[in-house]
């Protein structure tokens, strides 16, 4: 996936993960709504759709190191990326790496994301291996029609995540009559 966001970053996003970096252990609600509002603009770009967030890979050196500084995690550098893992952040919270998927699978089900990407979203988010770190995986999938979080539609261009305004919404849909 890594090698293949050089060529779809309308369709991928990377983040460090779940925490804030000021050394509190905070989970950061507004970094997770971000994650969210990407998955819903990932899965309006057009209907036959698939993306990804993938959390646990810094996408730039100063979160890496930064993650370093917090945690004592050795970042594994990946051409451009630097994978962090979640690990760090589980621990951090007091919990092991189920449970912090299990409560992240419980926010998803809990938050503004239209249906049926908010159950597609729990259903599919996957743990994974890179060498010694853990990744946690959200995947969107565009859907029957166009898709929302708590009330507004996103679409992602490039590495951006916009919002559609209202004078748009007829496009939006046409793109999903095809």
């Amino acid at each position: 996936m890594l090698k293949q966001s050089y060529t779809e970053q309308s369709a991928y996003d990377f983040k460090q993960g779940f925490l804030r970096l000021d050394g509190k252990n905070t989970f950061d609600e507004e970094n997770f709504r971000k994650i969210l509002k990407t998955l819903s603009g990932i899965a309006n770009i057009s209907p036959d759709v698939r993306g990804y967030v993938l959390v646990g890979i810094a996408d730039t050196g100063d979160d890496a190191k930064r993650v370093r500084e917090l945690y004592k995690v050795e970042p594994t550098p990946f051409e451009r990326f630097f994978i962090t893992g979640v690990e760090h952040e589980a621990r951090a919270l007091g919990k092991n790496l189920d449970t912090l998927l299990m409560e992240i699978v419980d926010k998803i089900k809990r938050s503004g994301l239209s249906e049926p990407l908010k159950d597609y979203v729990a259903r599919n988010i996957k743990s994974v291996r890179y060498y010694d770190k853990t990744v946690f995986i959200f995947e969107a999938q565009a859907q029957s029609e166009p898709s929302n979080f708590e009330g507004e539609f996103f679409v992602r261009y490039g590495n951006k995540v916009e919002t559609i305004p209202p004078a748009k919404y007829g496009e939006m849909y046409k793109r999903f009559l095809l």
